[in-house]
């Protein structure tokens, strides 16, 4: 029918969208560069973000080559190790990365307190909280006693040359005076 036409142009558009997005381009970029060393953490406030990067992370080579990943949002909770996807409580996700059975998960900001994830050792953050709080909050999953790492990674993303980069400027220039 025109309507189901209609939506499978608008999901190809949206496909093509996130592959040419700047900041899944470099989240991809540092992903390959450090999922296969040590655990990366990739964080989004909004779910669609998130699934969409996912989706795009899924379509890489690298997706294959890691031991797996995971998926947590609070509503939503998965393990993707090497063969298969199950499902998996908040626990398991922590126990998986602790384990080494996944080197990646993917996070909204549901898991931003209460999960013990100081096995990894990198941070991407799609998006940037506003609230310097909540930042602490993303951070404070792997820069938290029981880290062995001797140094934490924190990559946070946005467009150049924007309102978001000016904001986010100047909420880290801040943060960095405290």
């Amino acid at each position: 029918s025109y309507h189901d036409e209609l939506l499978g142009i608008l999901a190809k558009i949206g496909e093509d969208i996130a592959r040419h997005d700047p900041k899944f381009a470099i989240a991809l970029e540092i992903l390959g560069e450090k999922s296969l060393e040590s655990s990366t953490l990739v964080f989004s406030r909004y779910t669609d973000t998130l699934e969409g990067f996912l989706k795009l992370f899924e379509s890489q080579p690298m997706s294959t080559r890691v031991p797996g990943y995971a998926l947590y949002t609070g509503s939503t909770a998965w393990i993707k190790p090497r063969l298969g996807t199950f499902e998996a409580t908040k626990t398991e996700v922590t126990d998986a990365l602790n384990a080494g059975n996944i080197s990646i998960v993917f996070c909204s900001d549901a898991a931003s307190e209460g999960l013990n994830l100081q096995a990894a050792k990198n941070l991407i953050n799609l998006d940037v909280p506003w609230n310097p709080a909540r930042l602490e909050q993303r951070i404070g999953r792997i820069a938290r006693l029981g880290q062995k790492a001797e140094k934490v990674q924190i990559f946070n993303l946005w467009y150049p040359e924007s309102i978001e980069a000016k904001m986010y400027t100047r909420l880290l220039s801040r943060q960095s005076d405290y």
